[in-house]
């Protein structure tokens, strides 16, 4: 835990909440391209930047997955 890069900094911590906030709205107000867009455009600017400071890539990846397994759950139960 002392040396995960992702969990040190609050400022990624904060971007990646705000990732998670426009994917659950995208399913909330049933968006097609603005919400998907901007937790896509969140999450790999965040990434970009995790790895910008020296996140492993293991690192990266759990979040990147996390992130895959929510949008997947949540996209079954959506019907347009």
């Amino acid at each position: 835990m002392e040396d995960s890069i992702i969990f040190n900094s609050p400022t990624l911590i904060l971007l990646y909440c705000l990732a998670l906030l426009f994917l659950f709205l995208t399913f909330a107000f049933r968006s097609r391209y603005v919400f998907p867009l901007l937790s896509l455009v969140t999450v790999l600017g965040t990434t970009i930047y995790a790895l910008l400071l020296g996140c492993s890539l293991w690192e990266a990846a759990t979040v990147l997955m996390i992130f895959l397994v929510i949008h997947m759950a949540l996209y079954k139960g959506h019907r347009p």
